[in-house]
Formats: structure tokens, sequence, C-alpha cells
């Protein structure tokens, strides 16, 4: 079911996304010497070698070692470069190797991770995400581990800056544990955030899947100020707010404006 699902969703995205790619394709093509996609060696299931695409953001002449190693990367960029690396449009062409069979579109199973949050009263309950992190990641939040780069899975970094990650959560939402619009849910082990809201009353109000403070800042802003605009939510809630904190998510969806991971 796993394979069908990858095969049928990665055929699907490679015909409605063909006019995108080849325009990417062309623009790096065009402003760099070299073919538009690069093909990296990666290990695969059971060890196994298989060559994943990737758009080319780096000049055909850089030293073939991960990026963090280069002593300045960013000379070795390619004009496009920069932009399709922050977009993760870089690994759009890794859809083909979904669809081949040499990668997953959320690597080993499950396909859900299912987040332990805080709730309506500080209740617990169980939050749905595409997983876009390894099996074994330490359960804190992204921007607490040393090294989040080393815990993403090969699309995690796409889904999370596009927000794909977060189609999930309509089924809390569906359930009753959540909100459209709303705080989001802190993980269970955010004691500081949930002293916060609690103490402004925020703990209340369901957690939503965006909310006031997703489009002023997501995880740039720091806890008291984002349990101040959480407040200011709770104090100017009604439904011509919530639409447009929707329409508004809209443009942090597209960019990744905010999101560090």
């Amino acid at each position: 079911m796993k394979r069908l699902f990858d095969a049928a969703a990665s055929g699907v995205a490679l015909l409605l996304l063909a006019i995108p790619l080849l325009i990417v394709a062309a623009a790096v093509r065009l402003t760099s010497p070299g073919p538009a996609v690069h093909w990296s060696k990666r290990v695969g299931r059971n060890n196994r070698l298989f060559a994943m695409p990737k758009f080319r953001t780096m000049r055909i002449d850089t030293p073939q070692v991960a990026t963090h190693l280069l002593d300045d990367p960013d000379r070795w960029l390619t004009p496009p470069g920069a932009f399709l690396r922050k977009t993760s449009l870089d690994e759009l062409p890794q859809l083909w190797s979904v669809l081949v069979g040499d990668m997953s579109l959320v690597g080993p199973r499950p396909a859900l991770h299912w987040s332990k949050r805080v709730g309506r009263r500080n209740r617990i309950f169980l939050m749905p995400k595409f997983r876009t992190m390894r099996i074994g990641t330490p359960d804190v939040a992204t921007h607490l581990l040393n090294d989040p780069d080393q815990w993403i899975t090969p699309l995690g970094r796409f889904l999370r800056r596009t927000s794909l990650d977060e189609l999930p959560q309509l089924w809390s939402v569906l359930k009753g544990d959540m909100s459209l619009v709303g705080p989001r849910p802190a993980l269970f082990n955010q004691d500081d955030l949930v002293a916060l809201r609690t103490a402004a009353g925020v703990e209340a109000l369901r957690p939503g899947v965006t909310g006031w403070a997703q489009i002023n800042g997501r995880d740039e802003i720091a806890i008291p100020e984002k349990v101040a605009l959480d407040a200011e939510y709770l104090r100017r809630q009604g439904f011509w707010f919530d639409l447009e904190i929707l329409v508004r998510t809209a443009l942090p969806v597209v960019t990744g404006r905010g999101v560090t991971r």
C-alpha cells in the first residue's frame, strides 16, 4: 500500500509540476555551465547505491563533498542556487526517484508521526504530521537539536518549507482536538511555553493548524513574544480575524519564511 501511494502521488505531482520543473531546469541551465540536474550517489534500501536527482545548485567544478565541509560554500553556488536551496525547489526532481522506487515520499515507515501535544485546558493529545525526521530523532523542538539536518528525511526539508507536513492535522480539526486557527500546539515537554500560555489564559483556546504567531514570525520569534501574540489572538478572535489569518498564512507557506528547519 505504501509503495502504491508513493508511485501514484509522485506520478501525479510530476505531471502537475511539469511546467514549473521545466522552467527551473531552464533557469539553471541558462545561468551556469553544465547540466540542469545533478545526480548524486546515495545509499538506499539495503545499502544499495542509487543515483538521486536534484536541480544543480553548485558549480560543476565544486569538490564532491558535503556542503558543510566546503571552506566557503557560497562561492560555489550557481546564480539561482541560493534561492533553490532556501525554497527546497532543488529537491523536486527526487519525485522521479520516488516514482521508480528508489525513494519514498516520507522515508521508512511509518508515514505519519504522531506527536504528543498540549491542547485545550492543557490536555495532552496526539497530533499527526507527515514524518519529516528519521526514526529515533530526539523528541524535542527542532531548534533544540544540535544538528537538525542530520535527522531530516530526503524530502523532509521540502515538506517543511511548504508546510505540506502539516496537512494530516486536518484530522485533528475534524476530531475536535484542534481548530483551523489558534495558537500552535506546544510539545508535551515545552514546560516554559505551556506555563506562560496558562498564565495568559491562552490554554482555554483550541490549538490551531495556523495562528497569529505563525504569520508573524513562526520559529523566528522568542517564546515570550509568541505568547504575547497568542494572548492578542485570544482578545481579538472572531470569524473575520480567523479568515484574515487563513488568507495571510498562504505567503509564509509559499516562501518558507520564518521556518528555521
